[in-house]
């Protein structure tokens, strides 16, 4: 691991140089595809590619000079299919075995006697995981799969970690439970769940830190699966991605909804050729974010990190490194609107590390209790997700309180945009002020989730 902070920004620099004319080039492709489109439509074209055209002219892209139709190869990859195929190659790899519990199976281990005590809700299967007979047959904890929307439920795809395993004082292993929690749409009469190849991957890839956690056999909960140095975190699930680029193990996942049939070899290579398509941005994406934590974490002096401005930081580092354009190209300030950092789960901000280092020297157990927000009517979505940030919360009063040093508590009350009350000169309470006083909306509606 790097040991030096120079370490770090002399690599990254070096990685800016290499990746950033394949970004012009491919900005340059894009472009003429939102000139043509543009033209096509009759609309009017200024030049500029923005951040908001991405995501739609890279598909455009993708369909036209790939000619791939993800609807196409979605029918050869049903959801209840394309599970069981991914397990048996997580069988063949790791030495398990994953046995479906039945409700007789869930009613015989819960504590209760009742089947539907050991699973938060009805669409959620449960598997028991077993070494194989080379590996000694022995037990290795359980896999949940909550794989389809409802109301209320976390909006995007993640592995948690229910219970870690570790060593019991007498000697025993305490094991792990796991569970992989998804938004695939649900089965209807006519069709069952289908999933597009990014769906796919995005199964192997939440499954590969289930994986990960269920094979762990540390000594310490403290150490178990995931809960490991943070570079190596998602080291497991990138490479167990691999399997969705490898034409043999896509053709045995696949089989098509209708008539069984595996998918053509002509369209899995259409596939494996988008692989790299677009790259460069997407690395200078990745670029960006880092290179934005390493500048917001190493200040050369207190008073430097008083008068940073998270947001026109943020947007500097996003047009100087992507090269994309924003809304400052249309007039708009650098540091006024929204910092997606603020609410990106992997990169921490600033009042992030103050929070932190306040939790640090009194830990705090959040409940949900104490971050769901005051009433519903704070959140226009109604929403109680865990990760909501509303400053209007128990938990994030009690964080901002701690960390301005004066005990000052948010005067905000739930669902009132009002300004905060008088803060302490500090730089914690100078940016929690600043963090504040601009209008807030729920994270999930922010993201898109």
């Amino acid at each position: 691991m790097a040991k030096t902070p120079k370490t770090v920004l002399d690599f990254l620099g070096d990685l800016k140089t290499r990746l950033a004319p394949g970004g012009v080039k491919e900005i340059d492709h894009l472009l003429a595809l939102k000139k043509k489109d543009h033209e096509a439509r009759n609309l009017p074209f200024d030049g500029n590619y923005y951040l908001w055209d991405h995501r739609f002219y890279d598909r455009m892209m993708v369909e036209q000079e790939y000619s791939i139709d993800e609807n196409a190869i979605a029918e050869y990859f049903p959801l209840k299919s394309t599970v069981a195929g991914m397990l048996r190659i997580f069988e063949e790899l790791f030495g398990l075995v994953f046995v479906e519990l039945t409700p007789e199976d869930r009613k015989r281990i819960s504590s209760t006697g009742k089947a539907e005590d050991i699973a938060w809700h009805e669409d959620v299967i449960i598997f028991s995981v077993w070494d194989d007979a080379s590996e000694g047959d022995g037990f290795v904890g359980y896999l949940y799969l909550d794989l389809h929307p409802r109301p209320g439920k976390y909006g995007h795809a993640a592995n948690f970690s229910l219970s870690p395993g570790f060593l019991k004082a007498d000697g025993t292993r305490r094991y792990p439970a796991t569970a992989l929690v998804c938004n695939f749409s649900k089965p209807t009469e006519k069709k069952p769940s289908l999933l597009k190849h990014d769906e796919v991957v995005t199964l192997f890839h939440e499954l590969g830190h289930g994986i990960h956690d269920l094979a762990g056999r540390t000594r310490f909960a403290r150490y178990h699966g995931t809960s490991t140095v943070r570079d190596f975190v998602e080291a497991p699930s990138q490479m167990l991605e691999n399997w969705c680029w490898t034409p043999s193990q896509l053709k045995s996942l696949s089989s098509h909804y209708e008539t069984g049939q595996q998918i053509p070899d002509d369209l899995i290579e259409k596939q494996i050729a988008t692989k790299h398509v677009n790259d460069g941005l997407f690395n200078l994406r990745q670029l960006h974010f880092g290179l934005f934590d390493m500048t917001v974490h190493t200040p050369k002096t207190h008073e430097e990190l008083e008068k940073l401005d998270v947001s026109k930081l943020y947007n500097d580092l996003r047009e100087e490194i992507s090269q994309i354009k924003g809304p400052e190209a249309q007039g708009e300030p650098r540091s006024v609107f929204s910092t997606p950092p603020l609410n990106y789960p992997r990169i921490l901000t600033p009042l992030d590390v103050l929070a932190r280092g306040a939790m640090a020297k009194r830990p705090l157990v959040i409940s949900s209790a104490a971050t769901t927000p005051d009433t519903t009517a704070t959140c226009p979505r109604r929403c109680t997700r865990r990760t909501c940030s509303i400053p209007s919360s128990r938990a994030t009063r009690w964080i901002l309180s701690r960390a301005a040093g004066t005990g000052t508590r948010c005067s905000r009350r739930a669902g009132r945009r009002t300004r905060c009350s008088p803060w302490s000169s500090s730089w914690a309470a100078s940016l929690a002020r600043r963090r504040f006083t601009r209008s807030w909306a729920c994270p999930a509606e922010r993201l898109g989730g």
